[in-house]
């Protein structure tokens, strides 16, 4: 197995979140999402101390050039529309707003529509659409998750507005992420910093199961997008689970991975390998053969907690990742090859 760092960048301020863009003409679009704490205000967790940036790169000879760049709030989250034929972006913010955004023709990002999500100053930790698997949803859906432990629906127009469309107390403490079931658009799930991974149907205002194996607060979530049963959640307790989602007594496996789990992705084109950013302990490849989970490799370039990573969409006889770090504000463009 082959790991290559191919392009470094700073991004000034602290960086959390990396998203290529899936748009047909687009794939060489990646967004980077970043917030900075107030340094004078940095022991209150109030989302107007908080300020962030987006940028937009573009892929030129395995280079990262910048396209564009846009203040904002802080960033906690973004996902481009699946399978638009636009480019559409939905971001979440520290104020508790979900923007919708789309790119225009000079790669830089217009405002569509802004709605304000939370109550009581919560801050809007994560977000994903419901059309991860074939974009063929009566309506696209929005789940935000946020810090006072709420996950709301928000519509997405004809006219590309949006519209909240409920709001439910789910989790004691921070809904830390939620993630629409890929293959079931009316099911979708979250996780908190309680421990406690629920899932909901759109139709039913009461969670349809709850499930408290996990060792500490629930960080991460995937819908597989090959497995229809299979959901994947990572923990603060440092682990991966794999479960299937038609009995959530228990997990089907777990694995250790030495730094708590903030996000895992997945490539449309590689059916058992996840990406994984392991917050105190970098990148890890981490493999599913019959619900068994192995690391097979790790990237360990960057020297801070590791919060964004994605895969480009699209084959390639190596897989190009992107992944970012927060306090010493890295993005690193590597490919990895598997043999």
């Amino acid at each position: 197995m082959t790991i290559q760092t191919l392009d470094s960048w700073d991004t000034e301020y602290s960086a959390d979140t990396v998203e290529w863009c899936p748009t047909s003409g687009c794939l060489d679009i990646l967004a980077v999402g970043t917030y900075q704490v107030d340094q004078s205000a940095q022991e209150t967790f109030s989302g107007s101390q908080r300020r962030g940036r987006i940028y937009i790169h573009q892929l030129e000879d395995h280079k990262l050039v910048l396209k564009s760049q846009l203040e904002t709030a802080a960033i906690l989250d973004m996902r481009w529309h699946p399978r638009s034929e636009s480019s559409l972006l939905a971001v979440v913010d520290a104020l508790g707003f979900v923007t919708l955004f789309e790119l225009d023709d000079s790669l830089a990002l217009v405002v569509l529509h802004k709605l304000p999500v939370t109550k009581d100053e919560a801050l809007a930790l994560s977000l994903e659409w419901n059309c991860r698997k074939d974009g063929t949803r009566a309506e696209d859906l929005i789940a935000i998750s946020d810090s006072k432990g709420s996950i709301s629906i928000a519509r997405v127009n004809s006219n590309r507005s949006l519209e909240l469309i409920e709001s439910r107390k789910s989790h004691d403490y921070e809904a830390w992420i939620c993630a629409f079931n890929a293959w079931d658009s009316n099911v979708f799930y979250s996780g908190g910093d309680d421990a406690v991974l629920l899932g909901h149907d759109i139709r039913s205002p009461e969670p349809i199961f709850k499930c408290r194996e996990h060792g500490a607060g629930v960080t991460s979530l995937l819908s597989d997008l090959h497995r229809e049963h299979c959901l994947l959640s990572g923990s603060y307790d440092e682990s991966i689970y794999t479960w299937d989602s038609r009995n959530m007594k228990q997990s089907r496996d777990s694995l250790n991975l030495g730094g708590g789990v903030w996000r895992i992705k997945q490539k449309a084109t590689l059916a058992d390998i996840y990406v994984t950013a392991c917050m105190s302990n970098g990148f890890a490849l981490v493999q599913q053969i019959e619900s068994q989970l192995k690391v097979l490799d790790r990237y360990e370039e960057h020297t801070s907690l590791a919060y964004g990573v994605d895969f480009q969409v699209g084959p390639t006889s190596a897989d190009l990742l992107a992944t970012c770090s927060f306090y010493d504000h890295s993005l690193k463009l590597w490919t990895w090859k598997k043999s």
